[in-house]
């Protein structure tokens, strides 16, 4: 009789651990709903600019990547260096770009230097570079 009350008491606290645990889950804020990063795209006119300038010196150099002509890539620029950084990252909306709105993972990094070069940050060295680096990585990567 002792261990069908034991069981039996398991139980009850099983199931109602797992209420709560379903309860406080069910409170929590959708994150996906308030996703700044997977919700937008080009912030501003400088934003554009600064892309647009990056976008042109990087089909000019003859490389060949997918965002430059992609609507599921969103930009971010930042004062850098007395230039502008300017951050890519992949757009995931659930609906028009595939994957998670949670997540919006790095593509790449470029800065526009003042006199108007853009120079590509390579991850390993962190450090800018010429886009002819950039074009190498890219090779050796395929």
């Amino acid at each position: 009789m002792k261990l069908t009350k034991i069981i039996l008491l398991i139980f009850v606290a099983v199931v109602a651990a797992t209420a709560v645990i379903a309860l406080v889950i069910w409170l929590m804020p959708n994150k996906s709903a308030s996703n700044e990063l997977a919700s937008t795209t080009v912030d501003t006119a400088n934003d554009q600019a600064t892309f647009d300038t990056v976008k042109k010196q990087v089909k000019a150099a003859g490389i060949d990547v997918y965002w430059t002509d992609s609507p599921c890539v969103f930009s971010r620029t930042y004062d850098r260096d007395g230039g502008k950084a300017l951050e890519l990252r992949e757009k995931h909306d659930g609906k028009t770009c595939a994957g998670d709105p949670q997540f919006s993972p790095m593509i790449a990094t470029f800065r526009v230097t003042s006199s108007g070069a853009v120079e590509w940050f390579e991850p390993l060295s962190g450090q800018y570079v010429d886009l002819k680096e950039y074009k190498s990585s890219l090779q050796t990567t395929r």
